[in-house]
């Protein structure tokens, strides 16, 4: 029995090292010390313990001996310390790190080492608790929140949280440390939902956001910790604290520190703190956090182009997160070349022609928009896995330039925007009165009851955040656009457009996105590119892409051209944006009645051509 006060041992978190004023380098002893204290102490605890018990997430088989989980653990830390880009394998690293965590956790008590590792339990009144177990109603969000968990973590990365083995790219304190657990365990649900997440559930943040952290000490600081202390102010409808002004001027100091002692940097860390810095003030709610956002992706934006481009991202994670962040800012800019990621491409004969009167006050290009505040101008990133980091460049990189006016580029992206309407329209007329032109499977994945049509049928879900809602809006209408335009693609193959779709209902279901129902999770396997489809086609059974640019030969195309056609939707009123979803949503379920593009048609034209040229928040959200 525990003496009263006592904290409960499976409530226990162990801090190592922190109570030594050694630097890190210098107690490589300690920590051996610690790990060999803890293996003889476990292998001591397990034979007590009688064979009935179980752990209280899941059975873990007990080794016979402690060295081959030593050398789990160590092929994790080698992970770590190499920048590998998958970890080893995400169900290995599951599997063995969380088995140590939940050791660790529970079992590790060094009462004859008080100086190296200090036990603690719930944090007291004022330090709130970064663990929570998922409410099944959002008005249990308050007392969630409120109220400490007694659950002990579970994430991938709880073992890594108090990091004994240096393995994360920046140096925590206990407050740090909770945030980070924080983030790998409580932000989902501000994404996904309440849904409880299982180890093998759809999750960007194990699975994208801090495996691209971890390469480097500014994309951490500006990926986690700033954003963790942030939306843990935002969920408890705090606006700025101590502790999130603290996280902010660290990780603009470190982004403008990094950029100006290498500014021709374009590696993938530049560009991740980049991307992640346009999100955080993005997502702020207050006037003028807008605009800050949009020179943090201005300068995103430059580094991509100067890395080659989409070609130089694909298949990647990095490819998935740029496009991403791309679709989810409120607003849109035509600040130079605002639509294309590319570094150069062949100027359009036919915009001058496409446009027609122009409203005077498209004419203003927004000169005052502040320009990126640091230099930016540099080239290549994670690419492919085999390619190794690009170096620093010396030499000054040509511009991107844009072969037609702002005005032209929105009158052309207008028509090829309108152009997609009228053939998803078309496809969908003629599928549905011509039922050989198309498999079973295409006329039953996206009837009801269908996964993929409750998804996409459903209304919005409860988020924590302000951002999370209009997240969702924002990845409706992106899939719709992105499914509409998948089946354009294998219109001449069938067979081809059915594998498309199981294999994404295959996937809903493997990582329980039919269980959450997010659609934000939805539109992020989209994004991974898997149609399922050989990565090379027989001459006679080869899809179309050309709809995203004449030379296309793969789906890795398709989000990027999919950010191109929302650019021109964000400029749509409220009203417009929602008639436009139920209209693809109709195209994709083969339930249009009659041709109504052509009407509707001068009103869309209209409305994109008057909207103003640059808005931080577009009018859809304002209306």
């Amino acid at each position: 029995m525990s003496l009263p006060g006592t904290p409960d041992e499976s409530n226990m978190r162990w801090q190592f090292i922190d109570a030594s004023n050694n630097s890190r380098s210098n107690l490589t002893q300690v920590k051996k010390h610690v790990m060999q204290q803890y293996m003889r102490q476990k292998k001591g605890s397990d034979s007590q313990k009688s064979e009935g018990e179980e752990d209280e997430a899941q059975p873990v088989q007990r080794p016979k001996r402690g060295r081959p989980r030593k050398k789990r653990i160590a092929k994790h830390i080698k992970a770590y310390d190499s920048g590998s880009n998958d970890l080893v394998s995400d169900e290995t690293a599951s599997v063995d790190v969380e088995e140590f965590a939940r050791s660790a956790s529970s079992d590790l008590s060094l009462a004859d080492n008080a100086a190296v590792s200090l036990p603690f339990h719930v944090p007291p009144i004022d330090t709130p608790s970064f663990t929570f177990s998922y409410p099944d109603n959002i008005n249990d969000l308050e007392s969630m929140w409120s109220s400490p968990s007694e659950r002990s973590p579970r994430t991938i990365l709880s073992a890594a949280r108090t990091d004994p083995f240096n393995t994360l790219p920046i140096e925590m304190d206990l407050e740090g440390q909770k945030l980070f657990d924080f983030y790998v365990s409580d932000m989902p649900a501000c994404s996904y939902g309440s849904h409880f997440r299982s180890p093998k559930a759809h999750n960007w943040y194990t699975s994208v956001f801090v495996p691209e952290a971890m390469k480097g000490a500014v994309a951490f600081q500006n990926t986690i910790l700033v954003h963790a202390a942030n939306t843990w102010a935002w969920v408890r409808n705090e606006t700025e604290t101590k502790n999130t002004l603290l996280h902010r001027d660290r990780a603009v100091s470190m982004l403008r520190e990094h950029l100006q002692n290498h500014p021709r940097d374009i590696s993938d860390v530049a560009i991740i703190s980049c991307l992640s810095a346009a999100a955080l003030e993005d997502f702020d709610p207050r006037p003028g956090h807008k605009e800050t956002s949009w020179t943090h992706m201005r300068a995103a934006r430059e580094m991509i182009r100067a890395r080659g481009g989409p070609a130089a991202f694909e298949n990647t994670r990095l490819g998935m997160l740029i496009n991403w962040q791309d679709y989810i800012l409120s607003g849109y800019e035509t600040h130079g070349p605002s639509f294309f990621f590319e570094h150069e491409r062949p100027a359009s004969a036919t915009a001058t022609a496409l446009r027609t009167a122009s409203p005077q006050h498209l004419l203003n290009l927004h000169d005052s928009i502040p320009s990126p505040p640091y230099s930016t101008s540099s080239t290549l990133s994670e690419t492919n896995p085999s390619c190794p980091e690009p170096p620093l460049l010396s030499l000054p990189l040509p511009q991107y330039q844009l072969s037609v006016s702002p005005i032209d580029e929105i009158h052309l992206q207008c028509e090829k925007f309108l152009d997609f309407l009228r053939r998803c329209e078309q496809l969908a007329l003629y599928q549905r009165d011509n039922p050989s032109s198309c498999s079973s499977t295409r006329r039953t994945a996206v009837q009801n009851p269908s996964i993929l049509h409750q998804i996409l049928a459903a209304p919005p879900g409860a988020r924590f955040t302000a951002s999370g809602n209009r997240k969702q809006m924002v990845a409706r209408l992106t899939a719709l656009i992105m499914l509409n335009a998948a089946l354009w693609d294998y219109r001449y193959t069938p067979f081809h457009g059915a594998t498309f779709l199981s294999t994404l209902e295959q996937s809903a279901i493997d990582s329980e996105v039919s269980m959450s129902g997010s659609i934000e999770a939805l539109l992020q396997i989209l994004l991974e590119c898997d149609d399922g489809t050989p990565d090379y086609f027989a001459d006679e059974n080869v899809p179309d892409f050309s709809q995203y640019a004449p030379t296309a030969t793969s789906s890795a195309a398709r989000p990027w051209w999919a950010g191109r056609m929302l650019k021109v939707a964000k400029r749509l009123s409220a009203d417009s944006w929602h008639r436009l979803g139920d209209f693809l949503f109709a195209c994709l379920t083969l339930r249009v009645s009659e041709s109504v593009v052509v009407l509707w048609e001068p009103h869309l034209r209209k409305e994109i051509l008057e909207a103003a040229l640059t808005s931080y928040v577009m009018p859809s959200l304002t209306e």
